[in-house]
């Protein structure tokens, strides 16, 4: 499968960014979800479900709450997803996640690797349906065995950065106990530069400590629930 995966242009750069430091689960760290800004005040008011994986990169294979650890990307997510924006204004929470939790993980880079690539690797033959059951049934037991983890985002959405992280809350009691809504936001899509243009510690929260010139040009407006 090694040959097959290096024919995508993504994998070096998704194997890199496997290897690389981000904020750390175990410690208090502040998460984002981007949204439609149609779904926002509902989230907010109700709290962000489990939804199960888009097929597109998701972490998990038995579903989670999706958030990344950078407000440009989490706003990319809901200006430019397919299946997410209006392509006019997004929706931003903001949570802490108090890294209390005893179960947060890294993902297993194999797993990683079937996450990311499971439909091509089953439809190159590089897996056979035996096989890739199998996987399945071995990403499942991971997931149950963690609250939380985390790991590089393939997005397959041209307009959304390559650096994507995410952090993949699988167990919903571990969401209400160990992740608290701050805030709610809502963005200016003309405001969101579409691409590649992030870094990989880019605008990492709080919100509250962002420079005035950020705010500004990010065109934050809070929202209250």
């Amino acid at each position: 499968s090694t040959s097959v995966l290096q024919a995508r242009s993504g994998v070096p750069i998704l194997q890199t960014r496997h290897t690389a430091g981000h904020q750390d689960p175990k410690k208090k760290i502040t998460l984002y979800h981007g949204t439609p800004m149609s779904n926002l005040k509902e989230k907010m008011e109700h709290m962000v479900t489990k939804w199960p994986p888009t097929g597109k990169g998701d972490l998990s294979r038995t579903g989670g709450v999706y958030l990344t650890n950078s407000l440009r990307a989490a706003a990319q997510w809901a200006c430019y997803g397919k299946s997410t924006s209006d392509g006019q204004e997004g929706g931003i929470i903001e949570y802490t996640w108090d890294g209390e939790s005893s179960w947060p993980s890294k993902i297993d880079y194999q797993n990683f690797i079937y996450a990311n690539f499971a439909d091509m690797l089953k439809s190159s033959g590089s897996l056979s349906r035996k096989e890739a059951k199998a996987k399945v049934a071995e990403l499942v037991a991971f997931s149950k065995k963690h609250d939380m983890f985390e790991g590089p985002m393939e997005t397959a959405e041209p307009k959304i950065t390559d650096h994507f992280w995410q952090y993949a809350i699988v167990d919903m009691e571990a969401f209400k106990t160990h992740a608290k809504m701050t805030a709610g936001y809502k963005v200016a899509c003309s405001k969101i530069v579409p691409g590649n243009s992030l870094k990989l510690d880019d605008t990492q929260g709080p919100v509250a400590k962002f420079s005035k010139a950020v705010t500004k040009e990010l065109a934050l407006t809070k929202v209250e629930a």
